[in-house]
C-alpha cells in the first residue's frame, strides 16, 4: 500500500519512484520529488469548485462496469446507482466486448487488468470494430507509461482506483445527461 501511495503521489506531482532488489542484501526504493515554490497558503482549498454540488447531481444514462473483483462490482454499482447511472456489470473484456455488441451505453468503465481479457485488449477491439462509446480505464496502475498505454489503446480518460467521487462525476457529467441537483 505504501509503494501504491508513493507511485500514486510521484506520478502526480511529475516525479518518479524506483525499486531495486538483491537477494540476501535487501531493497533500495527511491521517491524523487521535484520542489516546486507555491505561493498558495497551505489552508486555501485548490479547487473552487463545490464539490457537494458535483456530488448531489443526479445522472441519466447507461454504464457498463468491465471489473472482475466482485467485491469492486458491488461498490463501484452502488456509487453509480447512488447517482442516479442505470449500471451492467461485465467480469472480463470478453464479456464487456459482448455487452457492448448486444446493447448500448453512453460509458464504459474498464479495469485494465482482467482475466480471460484485459481491459487494453478489449478496447482495442472495440475500437477496431469502430465502436466510439467513451471507454475510461479504471485502475490502480497510475504511472504514466500505463496511462500512456490506455491511451493508445483507445482510452477517452483515466479513473484511478479507489475511485474519487469528484472525479467520477467528471466524468459523469462529460458524457451523461443530468437531472437537476437533489
Amino acid at each position: 500500500l505504501g509503494l501504491y501511495i508513493s507511485d500514486v503521489l510521484a506520478t502526480l506531482m511529475g516525479g518518479h519512484i524506483d525499486a531495486s532488489s538483491q537477494v540476501g542484501k535487501g531493497s533500495i526504493f527511491q521517491l524523487v520529488l521535484p520542489y516546486r515554490p507555491s505561493e498558495t497558503p497551505v489552508d486555501q482549498p485548490l479547487e473552487s469548485v463545490d464539490r457537494a454540488t458535483v456530488l448531489s447531481t443526479k445522472y441519466r444514462g447507461r454504464v457498463l462496469i468491465a471489473e472482475d473483483t466482485p467485491e469492486l462490482q458491488q461498490l463501484e454499482r452502488r456509487i453509480l446507482e447512488s447517482m442516479g447511472v442505470d449500471v451492467v456489470v461485465a467480469s472480463n473484456g470478453e464479456e464487456a466486448i459482448e455487452q457492448v455488441r448486444g446493447q448500448s451505453f453512453d460509458l464504459i468503465l474498464m479495469d485494465m487488468q482482467m482475466p480471460v481479457m484485459d481491459g487494453i485488449a478489449a478496447t482495442e477491439r472495440l475500437r477496431a470494430e469502430g465502436n466510439l462509446t467513451p471507454i475510461v480505464a479504471l485502475t490502480a496502475n497510475v504511472m504514466q507509461k500505463h496511462r500512456d498505454a490506455f491511451n493508445q489503446a483507445g482510452c477517452s480518460g483515466f479513473l484511478s482506483k479507489p475511485i474519487d467521487r469528484h472525479e467520477l462525476g467528471r466524468f459523469l457529467s462529460q458524457y451523461l445527461s443530468s437531472n437537476e441537483k437533489v
